[in-house]
């Protein structure tokens, strides 16, 4: 989606998808030697905040305006500063790899997939480790019962196959498709089907 859209959704005072971070990663960040994380569409930037309070070196990028303004607003408030770039996902470039990419609701057109996804985990130390969490496939059914979020379009959504083929060089300590409880903001509620997933960078 471009620029403009997300800048109409992030012009609102309050946060459209909350100021806590995702479950998932309050959870397994804990778990991973401290470093630098880069964290890709990151938005309005609840998981970069928490993230540099873990003492973690954190770099940003999204292609909204509004969302890196909110971010460094968030920050601002929670008395924390990281790096944030308006960057778009299909051609950014960073000078440096990071120990760690953290990945959230981050999705993309059909013919962009392989693209983005490659990108961050090109991103990614060797031995590195991926995280995140993505709507999976089932999440239609989940929309249409309690319209709970996500891509409308079946092919832009995740299976675990996809998973596989999409990060070859990743092994996955966690890789599972799970019914869960989103509170994440407006347009992050109820019962959702997700894909979460921890792993680290083998090649």
């Amino acid at each position: 989606m471009q620029a403009e859209f997300w800048d109409e959704r992030y012009e609102d005072a309050n946060y459209a998808y909350g100021i806590q971070p995702n479950v998932f990663l309050k959870e397994q960040l804990p778990n991973l030697k401290r470093g630098s994380i880069l964290f890709p569409c990151e938005g309005e930037g609840r998981n970069a905040v928490y993230a540099t309070e873990q003492a973690w070196d954190v770099t940003a990028f999204d292609l909204s305006e509004q969302g890196r303004n909110k971010a460094l607003l968030l920050a601002q408030k929670r008395f924390v500063n990281f790096q944030y770039d308006i960057k778009n996902a299909l051609d950014y470039s960073y000078d440096k790899l990071f120990d760690a990419v953290g990945i959230f609701f981050s999705h993309f057109p059909e013919e962009d997939q392989a693209v983005c996804y490659k990108r961050f985990s090109a991103s990614i130390k060797k031995g590195g480790y991926i995280l995140g969490e993505l709507f999976a496939e089932n999440q239609l059914a989940y929309q249409a019962k309690y319209d709970s979020g996500g891509p409308k379009n079946e092919k832009i959504l995740l299976s675990i196959d996809k998973m596989k083929i999409l990060f070859p060089e990743i092994k996955f300590d966690i890789l599972s498709e799970q019914e869960v409880e989103l509170d994440e903001g407006p347009y992050h509620q109820g019962k959702a089907r997700t894909i979460r997933f921890l792993g680290r960078k083998t090649k």
